[in-house]
């Protein structure tokens, strides 16, 4: 690690990691883990800014939660796996 080439480093807790995944996971249906949901998170703070009004901003997600699937249904509902983010719910339609 050569802490001369980043040009800020941005810190958060694992919670927002995880909201940050679990965001994209319900408006986008991409399943990350809490690398990823940490790129995003930071992303996002990064456009927040005025500075970057009008400019683009790209990230890369390092990791998907993909292999991690079949852990997610294998936990049981009470005791889930830490870093696995439940799946989203189909919404039933009206009867």
């Amino acid at each position: 690690y050569d802490s001369g080439v980043p040009n800020e480093i941005l810190e958060l807790d694992t919670r927002e990691a995880r909201s940050a995944a679990r965001d994209i996971l319900r408006s986008e249906g991409l399943h990350l883990r809490l690398s990823s949901g940490s790129a995003i998170w930071a992303a996002t703070r990064l456009a927040q800014r005025a500075e970057n009004a009008e400019k683009l901003i790209l990230t890369v997600l390092p990791e998907s939660g993909e292999r991690y699937l079949g852990a997610a249904i294998a936990a049981a509902p009470s005791a889930p796996h830490p870093e696995i983010l439940p799946l989203p719910q189909p919404a039933l339609a009206a009867q």
